[in-house]
């Protein structure tokens, strides 16, 4: 008898279960009682045979250890190692490679990833492995990713929460594979970078800071390429995360639905092959140009599946295909699970498959082109509110007020700097051009955005 989708789909969500019981109890308790109380339901439940509920506990136990085989741990040479839990702090000169874009933190410094090769400590450096949380004083100096630098500083342990409800920075770090930061006060060398992604997204950056300013610039880059890839000023990040905008800085699934959307529509008379090939390379290269961020990596495995959909003839089932799309994303990296961008990422996107509809039904008294940026910010306002509220215990009053005034300004905004960021790779000044027209749409968000931010009671804790 072949397999059928809601058992299918069951399985799947075993295997999601499982995931998110890693942090509960005893494991291997847990673990051992899935199978046994899954067969327990199948006999209450008949729509699905014993079988099929006895393999779903079973993927839900393989779930659990599965999690803990992929969890980070310290290799046996990671830098972090070197510290005594006693002293917890210790002077060093570190030697590794840049990992990430240099981006600014609350307290006026520049902070990146950087994968350590070696350190002196004492006398002789040692070699050793490992990432490295590192903040370092605003320099002169210009840093890129894959650039050698010897930085000269103190390594430190991150410490566990005090207080309830604190930030966890210590976990924050290990789930990025990261056991130590580093606090580094000066450069003591560096080396040229070498080439990579980085430059397309530094061109881009560049062009767009030319066409609109370099606040304006920086804040349509993060639009486009995601708040991992362009360095905001702290005001501007605050600002945004006040009024309940802080979403749009991070590239998402509306970033590429809209590439897609572009693309199908300029392919619109190829054959159906060639609109599967380029449309999967641009998606492609777009991951790659943004960094590999786990929501946009859901939302291009979703848009393949738009296209393997038109290639086939067949209509895509869109709470299916985000299923399968976290499903691959969980088997990849199950640590993605706890990635709170992925978790607001994937219950937005199910709030616009499943409430969207029934929103614009409510709505139809509203004009029909009116509807959508509406019910939009609406369900995915919904379906996060409760994530929110538990991650960051404030809530803006505010939110759905603005995300719903501000919805067709970051539509035109967001479609005119993708097109602005492709001419910019092809001819910058073409791009810088397109980007100066965008200048009155980002002024009156930026007004917007600043008239919220000042209002009274516009947090609530």
């Amino acid at each position: 008898m072949p397999m059928s989708r809601p058992v299918l789909r069951g399985w799947w969500l075993g295997y999601w279960a499982g995931l998110l019981l890693s942090r509960w109890g005893s494991h291997l308790v847990i673990g051992s009682l899935l199978p046994p109380i899954a067969l327990l339901l199948s006999l209450l439940i008949r729509r699905f045979r014993p079988r099929d509920w006895l393999i779903g506990g079973i993927i839900t136990l393989f779930a659990l250890l599965y999690f803990q085989f992929r969890f980070p741990h310290p290799h046996s040479q990671d830098i972090s190692l070197l510290l005594n839990p006693k002293f917890p702090y210790q002077k060093a000169i570190v030697t590794g490679k840049v990992l990430s874009e240099v981006r600014e933190t609350s307290n006026n410094r520049q902070q990146f990833w950087f994968a350590a090769q070696s350190v002196t400590i004492s006398t002789q450096p040692e070699q050793v492995r490992g990432k490295l949380y590192v903040t370092l004083p605003h320099s002169s100096a210009k840093l890129y990713p894959s650039q050698v630098l010897t930085l000269e500083g103190t390594l430190y342990q991150p410490r566990q929460p005090v207080n309830p409800g604190e930030f966890d920075f210590k976990t924050y770090l290990a789930l990025q594979s990261t056991f130590a930061g580093f606090k580094a006060e000066k450069i003591l060398r560096q080396q040229p970078p070498t080439w990579g992604m980085w430059q397309l997204r530094q061109r881009i950056v560049k062009a767009q800071k030319q066409g609109l300013g370099a606040e304006n610039g920086s804040l349509l880059s993060s639009i486009v390429l995601g708040r991992q890839a362009v360095s905001l000023a702290p005001q501007i990040k605050n600002d945004y995360l006040k009024v309940g905008l802080a979403h749009i800085l991070a590239a998402s699934g509306f970033q590429v639905a809209l590439l897609l959307g572009v693309t199908l529509h300029l392919t619109r008379l190829s054959t159906p092959k060639t609109r599967f090939l380029l449309g999967v390379i641009i998606l492609v290269f777009y991951l790659g140009l943004t960094g590999l961020q786990p929501s946009i990596f859901r939302a291009v495995l979703m848009g393949i599946g738009v296209l393997i959909g038109s290639v086939l003839e067949r209509k895509v089932n869109p709470p299916g295909s985000l299923l399968l799309a976290g499903t691959i994303l969980l088997v990849i990296n199950p640590v993605w699970i706890w990635d709170l961008g992925f978790q607001l990422s994937f219950l937005a996107t199910l709030g616009l498959i499943v409430t969207a509809p029934t929103l614009d039904g409510y709505l139809d008294w509203l004009p029909p082109k009116i509807i959508p940026f509406v019910s939009i910010p609406l369900a995915a306002f919904v379906w996060t509110f409760p994530l929110l509220l538990h991650s960051f215990s404030v809530i803006s009053n505010y939110s759905i007020v603005v995300n719903i005034i501000t919805a067709p300004l970051i539509t035109l905004i967001s479609l005119g700097g993708m097109l602005s960021a492709g001419l910019s790779l092809i001819y910058p000044p073409l791009g810088s051009l397109l980007a100066g027209f965008l200048t009155l749409p980002m002024n009156i968000l930026t007004i917007i955005v600043g008239f919220f931010a000042q209002l009274p009671g516009i947090q609530y804790t």
